[in-house]
């Protein structure tokens, strides 16, 4: 089995047999592809702190005819976003966006943009970007490169205008539109969305 490599950014990890590891990513060329990380559990070497979710990676890779799973033979941790897993807000934002990267990751032709887009979303929330005007902007982006931009001038039922009848921040109301615009087009809620949820209310 040939090995190559390809920059990758970690999206989820789970247990996998009894000493390997399950790890789902994304990469600019495939989109987002599932790998085995073979003893992964017992031996941290081959794969020293590159295994986290949201950690920007490259990934050394084989893979063999007629499987669908990638065998990840090690890895190389490029940037893992300290800051930002140590606030509970950034965190949630971040997770929102890569589990929705990784779900509209599907056009060829946008797979490098999305790639691009997460990892500069990972870069500002690392550096300090409000979570709250971040993760509408974003989502927005990457619906729109995924072929499912929705449209905000107005209500396609009923004509009324955003903020007409409603008294939710435009912030909110935008964030209750992408949710049901991922969930109408995945046919499924994102996982992470009430991590969000939970983390972003106003504190008492």
């Amino acid at each position: 089995m040939a090995e190559r490599q390809t920059p990758a950014i970690v999206l989820t990890v789970r247990d996998y047999g009894e000493a390997d590891l399950l790890v789902r990513f994304l990469t600019p060329e495939h989109g987002p592809l599932t790998g085995i990380a073979k003893h992964a559990r017992k031996s941290r070497r081959r794969f020293a702190h590159c295994l986290e979710p949201l950690s920007r990676v490259v990934f050394f890779l084989s893979s063999k005819p007629g499987r669908d799973l990638e065998f990840l033979q090690r890895g190389e941790l490029l940037r893992s976003f300290p800051s930002l897993r140590r606030d509970l807000k950034r965190l949630g934002a971040a997770a929102v966006l890569s589990e929705a990267a990784g779900l509209l990751a599907g056009p060829p032709d946008a797979l490098q943009e999305i790639f691009a887009a997460l990892e500069e979303a990972l870069a500002l929330l690392e550096e300090g970007s409000p979570p709250d005007s971040l993760l509408p902007a974003f989502l927005l982006h990457l619906l729109g490169l995924g072929g499912y931009r929705p449209q905000l001038h107005f209500c396609g039922a009923c004509g009324a205008q955003p903020g007409a009848s409603l008294s939710f921040s435009l912030r909110d109301q935008s964030l209750v539109i992408f949710r049901a615009c991922l969930r109408y087009h995945l046919g499924k809620d994102l996982k992470s969305w009430s991590f969000w949820e939970k983390v972003s209310r106003p504190r008492a």
